[in-house]
């Protein structure tokens, strides 16, 4: 069997009714409505108040403190290295990943 396609994308500052196909009738984002109607999507993920601990809890599929990461500044943004990514884990299982744009959950 062929595996399927695995694309994830995580926009930054942008709210569950922030597209049409969630009822939005001011904004217009046809591209992201149309994919988000073909896709499957997580619609009950409880997120931090800050970016790096929700994208670790993203990235690991783990409680954002069980990732090492706690906030955005001081080191507090640095996942423990012994997590595992879903890159890593998709790596594993034959799949080529890639990450583009922001990152902000390591020191580099």
């Amino acid at each position: 069997m062929r595996q399927p396609n695995v694309l994830r994308i995580i926009t930054d500052d942008q709210g569950y009714g922030d597209l049409a196909v969630h009822g939005n009738k001011q904004i217009s984002a046809p591209t992201m409505d149309r994919l988000a109607r073909v896709s499957i999507r997580f619609e009950r993920f409880f997120v931090s108040p800050l970016c790096a601990p929700t994208r670790a809890s993203l990235l690991t599929a783990r409680y954002l403190l069980r990732t090492g990461i706690s906030g955005v500044a001081e080191g507090q943004e640095t996942m423990r290295a012994e997590e595992v990514t879903i890159a890593e884990a998709l790596g594993t299982a034959g799949y080529r990943t890639g990450l583009f744009g922001k990152w902000h959950s390591s020191e580099h």
